[in-house]
């Protein structure tokens, strides 16, 4: 199987998978253990990051 993003060829880890890693939120696909580590990761704690800071954000007030 090759990566969906840099089209390695996905490698079997340790435990026997030979399925790659989820490569969402970039792309719909399968992905090599070192694009999911460079890319796809970051990407995650990015949204991640930015789901947080906006519930902290004060709400409008409602007004009568």
């Amino acid at each position: 199987m090759k990566c969906c993003l840099c089209n390695n060829q996905i490698e079997v880890e340790i435990s026997g998978w030979s399925e790659g890693h989820n490569a969402l939120p970039l792309v719909e696909g399968r992905c090599c253990g070192t694009c999911n580590a460079i890319s796809v990761m970051p990407a995650r704690m990015q949204g991640l990051f930015q789901r947080i800071k906006a519930e902290k954000q004060p709400r409008p007030k409602r007004t009568k």
